[in-house]
């Protein structure tokens, strides 16, 4: 498990300990996975942890060369839909439209807005991120994408009714590729 945030970790290490788990944790960036040699890893799976990074293109060229040939990279990640709405009224169950994608909390909210989200106990930095950079960034890195998927998992969201709020890629490298 490779995570930027110790509580994560921590939590991976809990649940690894009670299901008899043998796991390996490391703290860091996904935008940086200089530490790991090229062909690595046979499977990277990116369970919507996309949401917390700011820039998603370096994540998929990191993911590109540390996979082996024909290695899968399972990325899932929120409909950038989702972003445009402020987020008060869209908690109240009014969708509101207010933001451009892509969307980053730290530019995209006023000062005030961020403060709270800042100080906030539950609540991290997100960015909405285009689907270009979502899904042509994996085709740019080299991956050829083999299925997708959309569905939403209980998001509880006012859009349910109207659109699924996440989507998934299955994305192979390829010999000879990138």
């Amino acid at each position: 498990m490779f995570d930027s945030s110790p509580k994560q970790l921590a939590q991976d290490r809990l649940v690894g300990e009670r299901k008899g788990l043998s796991l390996r944790l490391e703290l860091g960036d996904t935008r940086d996975l200089s530490r790991f040699p090229d062909g690595s890893f046979d499977l990277i799976v990116l369970p919507g942890s996309v949401v917390f990074i700011d820039t998603v293109r370096p994540l998929w060229h990191g993911t590109y060369r540390t996979l082996s040939d024909g290695g899968v990279l399972l990325a899932g990640f929120a409909n950038p839909i989702q972003y445009i709405f402020d987020l008060k009224a869209w908690n109240a169950g009014e969708p509101v439209i207010r933001h451009r994608i892509p969307y980053a909390d730290p530019t995209s909210l006023p000062a005030e807005e961020l403060q709270e989200l800042i100080l906030s106990p539950h609540q991290d930095m997100c960015f909405g991120h285009s689907l270009e950079d979502l899904i042509q960034g994996q085709l740019g890195a080299g991956f050829a994408t083999t299925g997708f998927y959309e569905g939403d998992e209980g998001g509880g969201s006012p859009l349910d009714p109207f659109i699924d709020g996440t989507s998934a890629t299955r994305a192979v490298k390829g010999a000879g590729q990138g």
